[in-house]
């Protein structure tokens, strides 16, 4: 009497149960010669960890570069302006990846554990560990607990090494291309700007303070001082508000209610009168 002849889709799915991690093969030896649950259930908690820990780095790492190929492209169009050089586009964008991990924590964890989970799930594993006497709760619990150790890490890149590493990329990225902000007084924010001739040399220079900056782009309480090379003082300006208006240039900085005061240049042997100041006052804009 002829066999009946087996499926091909049957033969799949009694070869299926054999590919079993090792860890869980492992677990259900454990289990055995213990004679108890505790000593498989470990192996699996481990195990399961593990595979979660390992999908989610590597999906950190894949998003990591995609988004660190398209900050290495943004930065390359501004290099060459201003001395800003390709070597510290890749120096800026590599202080950049901790703020970039940061962001991007969350979804890795998520597609990272969605993926071991679904690995274990069509290879049966669930099914060999709920044999071996894990319950759903602890499989819960597992999970649970990899998810803390993530939130711990990411508040950790957050909080610790990502501030200073972006404080540390844009001041690097400002002295390269010859100017300087700071934003860590109580008087608002300081740039540094040098006005240079055709040749390349300094002609003047201004430290700008702006009192406050919106959202909106819009500022408040400005003021200008301007040096010449030697560091001599040439004028002050205030102004009440400013506003950006782009154009073919690079844009400029529209001022209302502006007021500069320049200061004559003295001679320091010349003891004859002169003027202390001159004051030119620009209707509002």
């Amino acid at each position: 009497m002829a066999r009946p002849r087996r499926r091909r889709g049957d033969r799949r799915a009694a070869v299926r149960p054999a590919r079993v991690h090792a860890a869980v093969a492992a677990a259900l030896a454990g289990q055995a010669r213990t004679g108890g649950a505790g000593c498989g259930v470990r192996t699996l908690r481990r195990y399961l960890s593990r595979e979660i820990a390992a999908a989610t780095a590597f999906v950190a790492f894949a998003l990591l570069a995609l988004f660190s190929f398209f900050d290495l492209v943004n930065e390359i169009e501004e290099v060459g302006a201003a001395g800003y050089q390709l070597a510290q586009a890749f120096g800026y964008v590599a202080l950049s990846l901790p703020a970039r991990a940061y962001e991007l924590a969350p979804i890795a964890a998520l597609i990272g554990t969605i993926y071991a989970l679904s690995k274990l799930a069509a290879n049966s594993e669930f099914t060999i560990m709920r044999v071996s006497g894990m319950s759903t709760w602890r499989l819960a619990a597992c999970v649970m607990r990899v998810g803390l150790v993530l939130v711990a890490l990411t508040y950790l890149l957050g909080e610790v090494v990502a501030p200073p590493a972006e404080r540390l990329a844009q001041r690097a990225k400002l002295q390269a291309t010859g100017a300087t902000l700071s934003q860590q007084f109580r008087s608002g924010v300081w740039v540094r700007d040098a006005v240079r001739d055709a040749a390349g040399h300094v002609e003047r220079l201004r430290f700008v303070n702006v009192r406050e900056v919106r959202p909106d782009g819009s500022t408040k309480g400005w003021r200008i001082f301007e040096f010449d090379r030697d560091f001599r003082l040439l004028s002050i300006s205030t102004a009440q508000s400013g506003t950006y208006v782009p154009g073919e240039a690079g844009g400029n900085w529209r001022l209302v209610d502006l007021v500069q005061t320049r200061v004559p240049e003295v001679v320091a042997a010349d003891t004859a009168p002169t003027a202390l100041r001159t004051q030119i006052v620009r209707e509002p804009q």
